[in-house]
């Protein structure tokens, strides 16, 4: 729902950035999903957030992928 809402607010394309912050650097306390169209940062965003895909923020598509149920998980899940 989060992705679908972002990509109203920001279309997807070559310059459009969803992620998260990762484990660690908490700034507020809710889980949010950034959704940056990069042509449009300013000077001081830059500054603030050099770059989405660091240590700090994981991207949207990595998010949706790791939390994919494996075989593994599913012999957990399911008896």
């Amino acid at each position: 729902k989060m992705k679908a809402v972002g990509e109203q607010l920001v279309p997807p394309g070559p310059n459009t950035i969803f992620c998260f912050h990762r484990g660690g650097w908490n700034s507020v306390d809710h889980l949010h999903l950034h959704c940056i169209n990069t042509r449009q940062q300013t000077f001081e965003s830059i500054v603030k957030y050099p770059a989405f895909n660091t240590p700090w923020c994981v991207q949207l598509d990595a998010v949706v992928e790791a939390l994919k149920p494996t075989a593994e998980t599913q012999k957990i899940v399911e008896p």
